[in-house]
């Protein structure tokens, strides 16, 4: 590791306090929704920050915060003799491009700068079920797998980002784990389609060929982004629609583009959007899925449970987001998808060294 590097053997506490004792000024890489939960972050913990800086011109970025406290980086090196640097989650490949820059006195990241997302409690979740969790390790599908839960485990517990860089169950991509053997006569599901990324992850993982294509996202905006980037596209079907265990209404919570997620709570102030629920059960009562993306905040067992039918006659593939909750769904969501008793084999694998971006495949 170089002198620069971000993670010592310090947890986030320690990184607080040599923020708020550095005599140098702090600025923020990114200036997207990642970035704005940073800035909260270090706020609560009374740390001044002086703006945010991209690596390009700032007219080419997608900005969100206030124009005049963000920079490109050239110009920041001109103006500044020393300046600390925090980035959300890990961008490992930013801060190997900003090692090279001698104006930067150090680089720290934040893990997981989404509060919704904390899992503070897996330490004593993992003591008080480790009969259960041994079970678990025991028959998941390879050593990977193990490594991958286990440093699930840690990283929550420590919030020390090293322990989920491991080359062995990091793959490149949600799609890039071999036991799913993508074939260009797919019947894709995506659950939680978002703008249309994780659709162009699988439309370049299979040259664009495949048979269908079924796309689900609830939120107005992305609803709206999505179907004008998927144009031209042949045989895509799209559905504003939530997803559960059961039909109803829950609310969206829009308070971060990257990390909307539903709640039960209608907001007195008007800003969560009211969704209307439905399981994937009854949404596609004929429809023959061969593969099923499930990434949604919180609510992705709910999701399961609610196209349990579907998956029962078809056995699908599943890929699905199990890490963007409390921390600990993912041993129940596990436990459930054997509980099926349909032979499943299941793998863990992390498509970024990020707490939240930890997959489960169903194959």
């Amino acid at each position: 590791m170089c002198e620069k590097d971000l993670v010592k053997d310090s947890i986030l506490e320690e990184i607080y306090l040599e923020l708020r004792e550095s005599e140098y000024p702090i600025y923020i890489w990114g200036a997207g929704s990642m970035s704005v939960e940073v800035e909260n972050r270090l706020k609560e913990q009374q740390i001044e920050v002086k703006g945010f800086f991209v690596n390009e011109d700032k007219k080419k970025s997608h900005i969100i915060q206030k124009e005049d406290r963000i920079y490109a980086l050239d110009k920041l090196e001109d103006e500044q003799s020393k300046i600390n640097v925090v980035i959300g989650h890990g961008h490992f490949e930013k801060r190997n491009i900003l090692e090279r820059y001698s104006f930067i006195n150090k680089i720290y990241i934040i893990p997981n700068p989404y509060i919704q997302y904390c899992s503070k409690g897996i330490g004593k979740y993992v003591e008080s079920h480790k009969p259960d969790i041994e079970n678990i390790m025991v028959h998941l599908a390879d050593k990977q797998s193990c490594d991958a839960l286990q440093a699930y485990c840690k990283v929550n517990e420590t919030d020390d980002i090293r322990y989920l860089m491991n080359k062995e169950f990091c793959i490149d991509g949600m799609f890039g784990f071999e036991g799913l053997k993508l074939t260009h006569s797919e019947r894709y599901l995506d659950v939680g389609a978002w703008e249309g990324d994780t659709i162009e992850l699988f439309l370049e993982k299979v040259s664009e060929q495949y048979r269908h294509i079924a796309a689900v996202e609830p939120d107005p905006n992305s609803f709206f982004v999505l179907k004008q980037k998927m144009k031209g596209k042949g045989d895509i079907e799209f559905y504003p629609y939530g997803v559960g265990k059961k039909e109803g209404i829950l609310y969206l919570d829009r308070e971060s583009t990257q990390s909307a997620y539903f709640s039960e709570e209608k907001d007195e102030h008007g800003e969560k959007i009211e969704v209307k629920v439905k399981t994937l059960d009854s949404l596609f009562v004929n429809e023959m899925f061969s593969l099923i993306k499930i990434s949604i905040p919180f609510l992705f067992l709910d999701v399961l449970q609610g196209c349990e039918e579907c998956i029962k006659k078809n056995k699908p593939r599943l890929v699905v987001n199990v890490a963007a909750d409390d921390g600990v769904r993912v041993f129940d969501t596990i436990n459930w998808i054997f509980g099926l008793k349909l032979d499943y084999k299941i793998a863990l694998r992390f498509d970024f060294p990020m707490p939240t971006r930890l997959y489960l495949y169903a194959y």
